[in-house]
């Protein structure tokens, strides 16, 4: 019985890392986005970029 419930804690605990670790991604792949962007509009003016994601 004792097994079952560290076994439920370890799953629990890799659940809630899991989603911290998506949130995480997520907001970090949002601010590289705004980055991407207002690099690209700084220097589209005097620098032709060929960025592709």
């Amino acid at each position: 019985m004792g097994q079952t419930n560290i076994l439920r804690s370890m799953l629990c605990q890799r659940h809630i890392t899991n989603a911290l670790g998506k949130y995480y991604t997520l907001k970090f792949q949002f601010l590289g986005l705004k980055w991407c962007f207002a690099l690209n509009a700084d220097f589209s003016k005097s620098v032709p970029l060929n960025f592709q994601a």
